[in-house]
């Protein structure tokens, strides 16, 4: 593992992982995509660029592609990408680079690192300090369908019938009120959101999340990512806490953190 300049140049492709600060970067002690410890930093007097070499053979644009279809390639690089960015993080802050990003040369990368140093010096300041936690919303739709149902039919008292009358109210009410429970349930959603907006951190959230279910049947309605001060740790999961406690028990708040600020920080260059 070494530290190089930008200007002199490799036979073999260099893999990305990130970019750090160049006075506080530093090498992984954990294996690369290859597996291997071939580290090295491609630096520029103010940002330094982590890369690996890998062969081109294998890693160039035309083998590179078709991999990402290839399950038994991809998890466990995915898994060492992972591992070495959160082994950087837990000493400096970076900005990671997308997955299977890759560069001919040195040069050519510090040409990039250059032209978009002021923009990159920014971001890693703005990062410093800073990991990202995720919070999943889920709610029990069902449950909170039925309750609106049994309330509308106390309200009809009597109206509402007895026996197969009844059970028809009962079919034709969960029908009739499902799109406005919906609504109802994901401005709730929302607004749980928009009370940890309130508190001052920076959110992404993901657009139409896949779908997932909590073991009690609740199903997820929101996927969020928050930036979030070390220091301010605790306050934020007592925040969730809080609602958490108040949304009950129509929803179910899952925190998870903290992680390397992927969703405010990866970079996407190409060569």
């Amino acid at each position: 593992m070494e530290r190089q300049s930008g200007a002199q140049e490799d036979h073999a492709l260099l893999w990305l992982y990130g970019v750090m600060p160049n006075e506080r970067a530093i090498l992984p002690q954990v294996a690369d995509v290859e597996g291997r410890l071939n580290y090295r930093l491609v630096c520029t007097a103010r940002l330094a660029a982590l890369v690996a070499r890998v062969p081109a053979d294998e890693y160039d644009e035309s083998h590179l592609q078709p991999h990402m279809d290839d399950q038994a390639w991809l998890v466990p690089r995915v898994l060492a990408f992972s591992a070495t960015v959160a082994d950087v993080f837990a000493h400096t802050v970076i900005l990671p680079a997308r997955f299977g990003t890759v560069f001919s040369s040195q040069q050519h990368l510090a040409e990039v690192l250059v032209a978009d140093e002021t923009s990159l010096v920014d971001r890693l300041q703005h990062l410093q300090g800073r990991e990202e936690w995720g919070l999943k919303i889920f709610a029990h739709v069902d449950r909170y369908l039925a309750d609106e149902v049994s309330r509308t039919l106390a309200e009809l008292g009597n109206a509402a019938g007895s026996g197969g009358r009844l059970h028809f109210m009962k079919k034709k009410l969960a029908t009739t009120l499902q799109t406005r429970v919906r609504d109802a349930i994901q401005a709730r959603a929302l607004s749980i959101h928009e009370s940890l907006l309130k508190e001052g951190y920076p959110a992404d959230v993901g657009q139409n999340p896949a779908p997932e279910h909590l073991d009690n049947g609740a199903v997820l309605l929101l996927k969020t990512a928050y930036l979030v001060t070390s220091d301010a740790r605790r306050h934020f999961l007592a925040v969730v806490s809080e609602l958490a406690d108040a949304s009950a028990p129509t929803f179910d708040l899952v925190p998870t953190g903290p992680w390397v600020p992927y969703s405010f920080a990866a970079l996407a260059p190409s060569d």
